[in-house]
């Protein structure tokens, strides 16, 4: 109709009335696995504006480490993004000394899509890299 491109479904969850108890923090799930200076990151489900507060818990207690560990964040199973959560995810990667990357790891389509619909892929390291 407009030109864009065929249709595409977008869902979207009402967050009114939200609570702890409604169990929205079941709809992420994430660990954390060290080895040495690396933090991989694993990150499975929803990261939206309910969820989003668990994510930045965890990232900013590996930002807050001396050293700062380089981080990789495993997307694959990553399959919702809002704004929330980007946001999330750009605040981290802003809090990276001295230029040190945010990994993201093949990332989950849809969330692929919505680093390339805001134009902020470059801020981070993909992995693998996107193709040309």
């Amino acid at each position: 109709m407009f030109g864009v491109g065929p249709a595409r479904v977008l869902r979207f969850r009402p967050v009114i009335g939200w609570s702890e108890e409604d169990g929205a923090e079941g709809l992420l799930h994430v660990v954390v696995e060290r080895d040495g200076e690396l933090a991989v990151v694993q990150v499975e489900g929803e990261l939206d504006v309910a969820t989003a507060p668990r994510l930045a818990q965890h990232l900013d207690a590996l930002l807050a480490e001396q050293p700062q560990p380089r981080v990789v964040l495993h997307c694959e199973a990553l399959e919702f993004c809002d704004s929330i959560g980007l946001s999330t995810l750009l605040r981290a990667a802003g809090a990276r000394p001295g230029g040190a990357p945010l990994v993201l790891r093949r990332p989950h389509e849809n969330v692929q899509r919505v680093l390339d619909l805001a134009g902020v892929e470059h801020v981070f390291e993909l992995d693998p890299p996107p193709a040309p």
